[in-house]
């Protein structure tokens, strides 16, 4: 077998392979016994009809589909071997349509592979990233407070109108040049939290139980609804309830309530939530600061990126946000029509973040492979079977796990490194530990 390899740009390789005419009488014998092992053909055992009777039994066409199949499908597999190389997906073959008739057979295979990839003097860059230490400010904790006292607050029914603080429990309609864009049932606003467009929101104070009212209310420029972003539009509200909330006293006796008893005083309580707020703005400060190091990084890598890569990128994220939407009770595609966007047009979007990930991925590999980073065995089986036990057992039989382990080694690897990153400043102190996705 003649193979030349030819470098084509975006990371691909095209293979002009020449098959010998020797090799081929191999894989004419060899695709007789296959096709006759699955073929009844009368006077001969299954796998050891002559070719010419294999031939007859099953048509000239489908016994030259079959030779070509199997003569491509080896071949190539041994020129990836040959010639060192890791295929990225599928490749393009170009073969003769004519039915094979003798001597040699050529084709050539087009190629998706791994980038070249220079990196940088990573272990400089991560170190001249600045790290800033967390700090905790009152305003951090007395938001927690607010929140656990709003989680144990009682609702009054008022006939008094809306004020500051109050929750306004709504039926709404927003309708633009005759056409319903949003509508909810029993929606309540805590007026003061800017839960809602803000002219909205000011235009409920005031407002009684049992009112219904038709406002306007312009939207602002950014706004998430590409339909109503700079757009005025109406809301036809009917103003089910308005409640009065009434927060319990921070005290001991509610120490003891939230705690079910394990704490007795309001200080324990206030310790413990500064606690808490300390340990989400390290692990926040963490997060921010592996990705300014990652940032920093990967600025410096110029590489070309695989189509097939990006695509497949692309798959992951639409899966994602399929999935949070499902989780929101929405559907991917009722977001889209609410954003007057097609699939198409999301895809589009995200690609720049694809080619971010996909660039990450890469980097990340070649910085593993320069260190010599191993992940353990046993943290990946572990990783595997909790992933597995979030299914069915008619569900795992579908789950290929040589493949969800590649995916696990993979996620752990990238851990590794980024965690080794960041601890290579002694700013940054000691590393917390993060599963979330950069």
């Amino acid at each position: 077998m003649d193979i030349t390899k030819t470098e084509l740009e975006n990371s691909r390789v095209k293979l002009d392979i020449t098959i010998s005419e020797e090799e081929m009488q191999q894989y004419i014998q060899q695709t007789a016994r296959k096709v006759s092992q699955n073929t009844d053909i009368k006077g001969f055992r299954n796998g050891e009809a002559p070719v010419d009777v294999v031939k007859k039994q099953v048509g000239e066409a489908q016994f030259d589909a079959e030779l070509k199949s199997t003569a491509l499908n080896e071949s190539y597999q041994q020129a990836l071997q040959q010639e060192n190389i890791e295929s990225l997906g599928q490749p393009e073959v170009d073969v003769a349509q004519e039915p094979y008739q003798g001597g040699e057979l050529s084709y050539s295979a087009t190629i998706s592979v791994l980038p070249e990839l220079e990196l940088p003097d990573y272990k400089s860059i991560a170190r001249g990233v600045e790290y800033e230490a967390p700090e905790v400010t009152e305003d951090d904790v007395e938001r927690t407070k607010s929140q656990l006292l709003l989680s144990r607050a009682s609702y009054t029914s008022k006939s008094e109108p809306a004020e500051e603080g109050d929750n306004v429990v709504v039926d709404f309609r927003v309708e633009k040049d005759g056409d319903t864009l949003d509508q909810a049932e029993q929606y309540s606003i805590r007026l003061g939290d800017n839960q809602v467009v803000e002219e909205f929101e000011n235009q409920l104070y005031g407002v009684t139980a049992g009112e219904e009212k038709e406002l306007a209310v312009p939207f602002p420029e950014d706004h998430h609804d590409k339909r109503l972003a700079g757009e005025q539009a109406t809301f036809h509200v009917t103003v089910k309830d308005v409640q009065s909330v009434d927060k319990p006293e921070w005290n001991d006796e509610l120490a003891a309530t939230l705690t079910n008893g394990q704490m007795t005083t309001i200080s324990e309580i206030e310790e413990q939530i500064k606690q808490n707020v300390e340990q989400e703005k390290a692990e926040s400060t963490q997060r921010d600061y592996r990705q300014s190091i990652m940032d920093a990084i990967l600025e410096e890598v110029e590489v070309d990126l695989p189509e097939v890569l990006i695509e497949r990128e692309l798959d992951q994220i639409m899966s994602e946000m399929e999935q949070k939407a499902s989780q929101s009770g929405d559907s991917l595609d009722s977001y889209l029509e609410r954003q007057q966007k097609t699939r198409d047009d999301l895809r589009s979007e995200m690609r720049g973040q694809a080619e971010s990930r996909v660039k990450l991925m890469l980097t990340l590999r070649k910085i593993a492979d320069a260190e010599e980073f191993q992940v353990d065995d046993n943290q990946v089986e572990q990783r595997v079977e909790s992933v597995l036990s979030q299914y069915n057992e008619e569900d795992k039989k579908n789950i290929d796990r040589g493949r969800l382990k590649l995916m696990v080694e993979g996620e752990l690897m990238d851990q590794k490194v980024i965690e080794w990153l960041a601890g290579l400043s002694s700013k940054a102190g000691e590393s917390v530990e993060d599963d979330s996705e950069m």
